[in-house]
C-alpha cells in the first residue's frame, strides 16, 4: 500500500483500510492509498502546525529561494509526475506535462512576487503569528493536479502550512507532487481516502463551519461557448474547436454546443468529422495521444446518456456516439462525437463532459449570441467573423465585450481554469463577455504527435 506524505516524508498507513487505484485505460490496479480517519487528519495537523511557526518565520527572501527550489524540483521531476498523472487520470501524457509546468510556474510567480518588498502575497496575510489554521485544500475530481497547486501555493507562499485532501480521481499524483517540491518538513501534507475521508476532513474541528477551502474567494468560472462565423476558414475552425472542446476528452466545463451560421453547416460538419476522425485515441501515457479515456464506466454511461436524449430530442448523428476499445484497451473509451441539435436554450448551453461536439445552426450569430449570453459572466471563442462587426452587434443586444488579444504564453486553457482557482483580485466587471478571435493555429492544438515540448 502507498505510503502518505506527512512530516516532510512517507509514512505508512499502519492498519488501515485500502483501496485500489485504477488506470482508467486499462483497468489496472496501479496502487492501493490509505483510507485516512481522524487519527491521520489529527496527525498532519499536528506536524503542520508545528512547521507554521518556523515557515511563516523565515524572511520573504529565504521563502521565495524555498520556492523556487520546489519550481526547479518539479521541472526535473516532470516526465515522471506526468506520467504518474497520465496513468492514473486517463489525461493525456502532454497535458499532464502542461498542468506540471503550469503548477512550476505558479511557484516562480510567487517566489518573484515574495521577492519583491511591495508586492502582497497572494494567499492569507503574511503573518510570522502563526495565527491562522493549515490551510485546507480539496481538489475537485476535474484536473485536480492542477487546483492542487491553484489551491496550496499562494498559501505557502502567504507564510501558511497546507493540507491536502487528494481526490479518490489522482491520489498517486498529488502525493508524487508534494513530495517532489522538497519544501521542509510538515510544510505541505497529503492524505488519501474515500468521501468518508472527505467528510471529516470538511468538518474537523481544526477549521471553523464557515472557514472555506479556497485560499481566498475567486472569481465564478464563466461560461464558455464556441462559435463559427459564416466566413470561416473551414479547416481552422475545426481545428479550433477541436482543440477547445476535447482538451481532457471533453471533460473540462464548457458548452458542448457550438453555434454555426446556417450557410456553412454542411460542410463544417464534414471538416469537423474528419478532424475528429483524425485524433489518436489510446493509451494516455504516449505522447502521440490526442484523446484518452473518460474518468470511470459512471462517466461514460453519462455520456451515453446525454447524447442519446439530444438525439431523442431532433439531433443527428454524424459521428461516435458510443463506447470503443482503441488498440484493444478495456478502458472507458468514448468515440469522438459529432452531431446536429435543434436550437433550445436549454440544450444550447448544456455541458455534455465527454469528447461530443454538437453543432447548432443559426441564422446570425450576434443575434443568437446575444440573448444566450445577456446577464452572464461568459468567454467566447469564434472562428471567422469581422471582430468589429460581432462586438456592434452584442453591443446592440445589451452585451458589451471585449477582445482578449493574442493568446496568452503557455496553455490559454490552463490559464483559463487557473483563473477561477488562483486568488486574485477581482475588479468590478465592466464587461461580462470576453471574446477570443481565431485567427492562425496554435502550437497547443492536436495533433499531439507534432507538438514539441
Amino acid at each position: 500500500m502507498h505510503p502518505l506524505f506527512i512530516d516532510g516524508g512517507w509514512e505508512a498507513g499502519a492498519g488501515l483500510t485500502g483501496i485500489g487505484v485504477e488506470n482508467p485505460a486499462t483497468l489496472e490496479v496501479l496502487d492501493t492509498v490509505p483510507v485516512c480517519g481522524v487519527r491521520e487528519i489529527d496527525r498532519a495537523l499536528a506536524a503542520a502546525r508545528a512547521a507554521q511557526a518556523s515557515w511563516s518565520g523565515l524572511d520573504r527572501a529565504e521563502r521565495a529561494y524555498r520556492l523556487r527550489v520546489a519550481a526547479l524540483n518539479l521541472r526535473a521531476s516532470a516526465h515522471a509526475l506526468g506520467l504518474i498523472c497520465a496513468r492514473e487520470t486517463g489525461m493525456p501524457l502532454l497535458e499532464c506535462l502542461d498542468l506540471v509546468a503550469a503548477s512550476g510556474a505558479l511557484l516562480e510567480s510567487a517566489a518573484q512576487r515574495l521577492e519583491q518588498p511591495d508586492e502582497a502575497p497572494r494567499g492569507a496575510p503574511d503573518d510570522p503569528g502563526a495565527g491562522h489554521p493549515p490551510q485546507r485544500v480539496l481538489p475537485g475530481p476535474f484536473c485536480p493536479l492542477l487546483e492542487l497547486a491553484a489551491r496550496a501555493i499562494p498559501a505557502l507562499e502567504a507564510g501558511r502550512t497546507a493540507i491536502v485532501c487528494a481526490p479518490a480521481s489522482a491520489p498517486l499524483a498529488c502525493l508524487a507532487w508534494a513530495h517532489t517540491l522538497g519544501l521542509p518538513a510538515g510544510v505541505i501534507a497529503v492524505l488519501t481516502g474515500d468521501a468518508g475521508t472527505r467528510q471529516a476532513f470538511e468538518e474537523h474541528r481544526a477549521w471553523p463551519v464557515s472557514a472555506s477551502a479556497d485560499v481566498a474567494p475567486t472569481a465564478r468560472s464563466p461560461l464558455e461557448v464556441l462559435a463559427v462565423a459564416a466566413d470561416a476558414d473551414l479547416p481552422l475552425a475545426a481545428a479550433a474547436i477541436a482543440a477547445h472542446r476535447l482538451f481532457y476528452a471533453g471533460q473540462r466545463p464548457m458548452c458542448s454546443t457550438v453555434l454555426v451560421e446556417q450557410p456553412i453547416v454542411p460542410a463544417f460538419l464534414e471538416q469537423m468529422h474528419v478532424t475528429l476522425a483524425l485524433l489518436e485515441a489510446g493509451d494516455p501515457a504516449k505522447r502521440i495521444t490526442d484523446l484518452g479515456p473518460l474518468v470511470s464506466a459512471n462517466a461514460v454511461h453519462q455520456v451515453q446518456v446525454q447524447v442519446a436524449h439530444a438525439l431523442k430530442r431532433g439531433g443527428r448523428l454524424v459521428l461516435g456516439g458510443r463506447q470503443f476499445q482503441p488498440w484493444g484497451l478495456t478502458g472507458h473509451f468514448f468515440q469522438p462525437t459529432l452531431f446536429t441539435r435543434n436550437p433550445e436554450p436549454a440544450l444550447i448551453d448544456e455541458q455534455i463532459p465527454g469528447p461530443v461536439v454538437a453543432v447548432c445552426a443559426v441564422n446570425e450569430l450576434g443575434a443568437r449570441l446575444g440573448p444566450l449570453l445577456a446577464d452572464r459572466v461568459a468567454r467566447l471563442t469564434v472562428c471567422g467573423s469581422d471582430p468589429e462587426r460581432l462586438r456592434i452587434a452584442l453591443a446592440g443586444a445589451g452585451v458589451p465585450c471585449r477582445f482578449e488579444g493574442a493568446a496568452p504564453e503557455g496553455h490559454p486553457l490552463i490559464a483559463r481554469m487557473l483563473s477561477a482557482w488562483v486568488p486574485v483580485p477581482v475588479p468590478p466587471l465592466a464587461t461580462a463577455l470576453s471574446i477570443e478571435h481565431v485567427s492562425q493555429r496554435a502550437p497547443w492544438w492536436f495533433p499531439y504527435a507534432e507538438r514539441r515540448i
